[in-house]
């Protein structure tokens, strides 16, 4: 009876400590490859959405700065990383 609890515990810590981080891992690399092609995909007079909802349209790159046009003669500047969604 106690070796089965034992073995049991052993089980669970090593699904804890082994298991559970590979698969956060794995997750999170996912993620971060499907955001690098999300935003590689970004181009020119794409409709965009910040992360504090601002939608505007792209009117140019310069690295990791996009410059947003979000009303007439009004125009921001953002790092590519705020954007999270595109029409």
């Amino acid at each position: 009876m106690n070796t089965v609890i034992v073995v049991l515990l052993v089980v669970i810590c090593l699904l804890y400590f082994v298991v559970l981080p590979v698969l956060k891992r794995r997750n999170m690399k996912n993620k971060q490859k499907a955001l690098t092609t999300f935003l590689a995909s970004l181009k020119i007079h794409d409709d965009v959405m910040l992360s504090d909802g601002i939608l505007g349209e792209i009117i140019a790159f310069d690295k990791d700065i996009v410059q947003l046009k979000i009303a007439n003669n009004v125009v921001i500047k953002v790092h590519k990383y705020a954007i999270v969604s595109k029409d």
